[in-house]
């Protein structure tokens, strides 16, 4: 059972002229039951 995950990327990493950067993001996923869960995720670009 996944429960909190961290991610980091760069975008567009062997591009010349990129004007995308770094990438952060996390996710939770909570299960209440078999039939309920929440999930969320967020997602950030450091331009």
């Amino acid at each position: 059972m996944d429960i909190f995950a961290l991610r980091a990327g760069y975008a567009a990493l062997f591009s010349q002229d990129s004007e995308q950067g770094l990438t952060l993001g996390a996710g939770l996923k909570y299960s209440f039951s078999n039939v309920l869960a929440l999930k969320m995720d967020y997602a950030y670009v450091v331009s």
